[in-house]
């Protein structure tokens, strides 16, 4: 690549290069037949408590990737060239970009009570969702949008750090009984499965030309996640882990929930994670192969 005087320019990283999913790319996602396990608030939740499965997320997920590293790394988004759209689905709307990027960063290294680490060798677990065409015509038409996709306008475009602080997430390990984790480490899991909590303060957020980037820092977490996290690490190839992103709505007005984006971590082992570098050899051969047959 040139930068146009002759002067090479680095290439980025082809995004979901490094784990190839089956041609059928719905089956390794959850689709709208599986979102009972994300239930959400309802209208009237503070005088009901009213949840319920949520409708269909904002955003697609089309692919992934597994990064080990020796230290975390934020904003992943800006190393990675994400696929062309169509042009008109390849802008924003409503202030909200086409391409939703979720970053987990998982640490290496077991926790201590005595020191407070928060950084070291550890993965990214990086997922690409792209807007849904349902999405973006009521993002076209914020005045009449559904309560959801008004609140995701609002936490795309805000300045408002407070307002940032209501994104949640929610895990469902869906086959808990399958794995051979203890009956003590299934109780811990049964006990917390599919319930909903506040990323803050362990995420950040970052915009680029054309999505947004929600990194979720478990390096951060207090002890006793991250000692849970350790305990479940070494058999995270016998789990098949859905995973939803949702912003918590606090009056009927930003009522009903709906999920942003949802993803699957399906028996996928830590050891198939690569390295930067190894993305990057990924990237340059795809490039040059597709070159070789006229273009990606």
């Amino acid at each position: 690549m040139s930068d146009g005087a002759g002067a090479a320019v680095p290439s980025k990283m082809l995004a979901g290069i490094s784990i190839r999913e089956s041609e059928d790319v719905r089956s390794e996602y959850p689709e709208k037949k599986d979102m009972a396990a994300f239930r959400v608030r309802q209208l009237g939740y503070l005088q009901n408590n009213l949840k319920a499965e949520s409708g269909d997320a904002l955003y697609a997920p089309f692919g992934r990737d597994l990064f080990t590293l020796k230290k975390k790394r934020y904003h992943v988004g800006e190393l990675l060239e994400l696929p062309d759209l169509p042009p008109e689905f390849a802008s924003d709307v409503g202030g909200v970009p086409p391409y939703l990027i979720f970053n987990i960063q998982l640490p290496n290294y077991d926790p201590s009570i005595m020191t407070s680490k928060v950084d070291g060798p550890g993965w990214s677990y990086v997922f690409y969702c792209v807007l849904t065409l349902a999405a973006r015509n009521h993002l076209a038409d914020l005045e009449h949008a559904p309560a959801a996709i008004r609140t995701l306008a609002k936490f795309i475009t805000t300045d408002d750090v407070g307002f940032r602080e209501r994104l949640k997430c929610i895990g469902n390990l869906a086959n808990i009984e399958e794995t051979r984790f203890s009956t003590i480490v299934k109780r811990g899991i049964y006990d917390y499965n599919m319930k909903p909590f506040l990323t803050r303060p362990q995420h950040k957020f970052f915009r680029g030309s054309n999505y947004f980037e929600m990194d979720l820092d478990v390096h951060e977490f207090s002890y006793l996640p991250k000692k849970a996290w350790t305990s479940i690490r070494e058999r995270v190839d016998e789990c098949m882990v859905d995973w939803g992103l949702t912003i918590e709505g606090r009056d009927d007005t930003e009522l009903p929930e709906v999920i942003l984006a949802t993803g699957r971590v399906d028996k996928y082992a830590l050891a198939n994670a690569v390295t930067f570098e190894e993305m990057q050899a990924m990237s340059d051969l795809h490039r040059a192969h597709a070159a070789e047959n006229g273009g990606l």
